[in-house]
């Protein structure tokens, strides 16, 4: 949660406007890197005593998590975003006109603090093709913070 409250005062003390977007089974739209076999679900209507090779992670898998994480994490940097050293869970990068942007990552929930519409387009359509991303707009609840933004600050309070 420091992470979350980080992003928002970075994001107010620059002067940036927020959104933010969700992804909509993120653990599955992770890479396996690891060879990980499973006993078969009955309702699969698999014969007895086979076992099933994942491709991909699965919801409840140990390895989710760091697996989701490192394929974000890759595509982010992809898109020119530097992983803060203050907090692995922000990204920032200067746009074209020298302008930062912020990128907040908490689980499958990203903020998104920005100046220039068409760079926060570049970056959101980068995100919705690669996974669905579904982005929510203007930031008014985020993990159970109220948020209500003003062109000087931004007022955090439990929502």
């Amino acid at each position: 949660m420091s992470s979350v409250r980080l992003f928002f005062a970075l994001s107010s003390l620059i002067g940036l406007r927020l959104t933010h977007g969700d992804v909509p089974n993120a653990y599955m739209k992770g890479l396996l890197h690891e060879l990980i076999y499973m006993k078969s679900p009955r309702e699969l209507g698999v014969e007895a005593g086979k076992v099933l090779k994942l491709l991909k992670p699965l919801y409840g898998l140990k390895q989710s998590v760091r697996c989701w994480n490192g394929t974000m994490n890759e595509n982010i940097i992809t898109l020119g975003f530097i992983n803060s050293r203050l907090d692995p869970c922000i990204y920032y990068k200067r746009g074209k006109k020298e302008r930062v942007m912020f990128l907040g990552l908490y689980v499958d929930d990203v903020l998104i603090a920005f100046h220039d519409e068409e760079e926060l387009h570049d970056v959101t359509l980068n995100l919705e093709e690669r996974y669905s991303i579904k982005m929510l707009g203007p930031v008014k609840k985020f993990l159970g913070i109220a948020v209500h933004e003003t062109s000087r600050s931004n007022y955090l309070s439990r929502a």
